[in-house]
């Protein structure tokens, strides 16, 4: 069960995985594999900026055939995103920091969820993949294609909040502006 659901996450620890730490991108290669591993499947982008700068093609290209991405925020591992891996995530998280396993998780295919700031912590919600961004927990792999679109956007003039952009990450309308600014963002008009 645990290699079903976590068997791309394990993978990233073996001595070689996936064949891809050959060459002098190797050394920086395995250490963002074991970073995002220690991290359940993610690693905020600026612990392991310098590893990062330090990628030239080869490097960038191991990372992915590894199913890492590269996201604004994150270094995530997007298989370790899959219902049941986040599951085992939460019950390994549980374990870790002895507490009674959440519940409810976020159902299959949920984008968003409201944070329970007050019962969970938001590691709890970042060692499952839901980072909390504005009062919500936002699934990685849509978190980072919002502010992939928001830097779009950002680029051709003012951010303004619209159905389009809230939809991408599961959220009302009115929501919106809190997760924007829960990014860092300000509005500009």
């Amino acid at each position: 069960m645990i290699g079903e659901g976590l068997g791309p996450l394990l993978r990233l620890l073996a001595p070689e995985p996936g064949g891809a730490l050959t060459g002098p991108q190797g050394g920086a290669v395995r250490g963002l594999a074991y970073q995002v591993a220690e991290g359940l499947g993610a690693v905020p982008r600026a612990t392991v900026a310098p590893l990062l700068a330090g990628l030239e093609v080869s490097g960038r290209q191991a990372l992915r055939r590894l199913g890492l991405r590269v996201g604004w925020s994150r270094v995530y591992l997007a298989a370790a995103l899959k219902p049941r891996a986040v599951a085992l995530r939460a019950l390994l998280w549980a374990v870790a920091e002895r507490r009674a396993l959440p519940a409810p998780l976020p159902s299959p295919g949920r984008l968003s969820i409201v944070a329970a700031a007050d019962a969970w912590p938001t590691a709890y919600y970042e060692a499952i993949g839901y980072p909390v961004v504005g009062g919500r927990a936002i699934r990685l792999d849509r978190l980072d294609q919002f502010e992939g679109e928001l830097g779009r956007r950002h680029r051709q003039g003012p951010v303004v909040p619209a159905p389009e952009l809230a939809a991408l990450i599961g959220v009302r309308l009115a929501e919106l502006e809190g997760v924007i600014a829960g990014l860092g963002w300000r509005r500009r008009t």
